[in-house]
């Protein structure tokens, strides 16, 4: 037996690098792997993504808006987002919230409540096609 830790144990030669533990020297950090891409080659990846994600929620949404109705979706959601953000809310409390605008904030919520209520009903009640050429 060695004194030395398993991490520090020499790998077999039959051992292929993406078996190698996480902290292994040999390992490539993904984040590094991410960030020596280009700009352009990053951002068309972002966009994949993001584009990837919109699709699912989508595809959830038009499957839970058969049992819920789209106000409860629409308070889900908000939980969600309220949680996510609440990191950042505490973070920065209370100079975070401040505004010289409250007015115009409200106005904000409200129109993006709207467009929420009116984006997620058409996602529930119209065919996918037509929410697709309508969202454009």
């Amino acid at each position: 037996m060695t004194d030395l830790p398993e991490a520090d144990l020499p790998h077999p030669p039959s051992e292929s690098p993406s078996e190698l533990p996480p902290d292994s020297p040999n390992s490539v950090n993904l984040i590094s792997k991410f960030s020596a891409l280009s700009g352009n080659v990053r951002g068309a990846i972002w966009i994949l993504m993001a584009a990837m994600f919109f699709s699912v929620v989508v595809a959830l949404i038009k499957m839970i808006g058969l049992r819920l109705p789209v106000l409860e979706i629409l308070m889900v959601r908000q939980a969600v987002m309220l949680v996510v953000t609440l990191p950042a809310i505490v973070r920065y409390f209370p100079h975070g919230l401040m505004t010289r605008k409250p007015w115009h904030h409200a106005a904000r919520i409200c129109c993006a409540l709207i467009a929420m209520f009116g984006g997620f009903t058409a996602v529930v009640h119209l065919p996918s096609s037509r929410f697709s050429r309508l969202s454009f």
